[in-house]
């Protein structure tokens, strides 16, 4: 919260704009390929029009995630890794460990989601626009909060060998032994609060806006 208040009286509002326009030209293809493969998995999955269960939203959502990585993936390093590294294969560095976090997270999001929903919506009564935002902000707070740890992985693994940053780690497993060993638990849930409140509201705002889409 410091760091917040800081940011705001060194550069104001537009300190806590900066960047949002290149993530904004990424989360815009990711979003749509998650909810649409969501979508037409779930739909492949259901038959006779009959609720499928959460093992097999578990699944979609997964499959959801890892699409969306896979599909947009350089974008969210081509700024950085292109002119540092060089060439095509810098801007996949840390793909594997990305996708292996994003899918339990969106998995675990989807679920959740539709769970609260499921329990809000009655014969008479169906959860308005919101609501759906309440559940989806809860189910990405939960989801986000359960698999924070491989979100650190993730960071960490893209930006490993740059010198500029001073991670250099030679896996997966190297980077969390490093991680436990230097900086402890705590360390593999560092910035969680104000991701927190970054992606509460993000996560409520898109499923309450694919919802009122369908």
């Amino acid at each position: 919260m410091s760091s917040l208040a800081k940011m705001w009286r060194e550069e104001g509002f537009k300190g806590y704009m900066r960047g949002n326009g290149v993530n904004v030209l990424r989360i815009a293809p990711y979003s749509a390929v998650q909810f649409s493969t969501y979508e037409l998995v779930k739909g492949i999955m259901v038959s006779g029009g009959a609720e499928i269960d959460t093992p097999r939203r578990l699944l979609a959502g997964s499959l959801a995630g890892i699409m969306s990585v896979v599909s947009t993936y350089p974008l969210d390093l081509v700024s950085k890794v292109y002119v540092e590294e060089g060439g095509i294969r810098g801007l996949y560095r840390g793909l594997v460990p990305t996708a292996a976090g994003v899918a339990p997270y969106v998995a675990l999001n989807f679920a959740a989601y539709e769970i609260f929903k499921i329990h809000l919506t009655t014969e008479d009564h169906q959860p308005g626009v919101f609501l759906k935002l309440c559940c989806g902000a809860l189910a990405g707070s939960i989801s986000q909060t359960l698999t924070y740890p491989l979100d650190v992985l993730r960071r960490r693994m893209q930006v490993t060998g740059m010198a500029s940053m001073g991670y250099n780690y030679s896996g997966s497993w190297h980077a969390i032994g490093t991680i436990l060993r230097k900086e402890g638990v705590r360390g593999m849930y560092k910035g969680i609060v104000p991701n927190l409140l970054k992606v509460g509201p993000s996560i409520g705002t898109s499923f309450a806006n694919g919802a009122k889409s369908q």
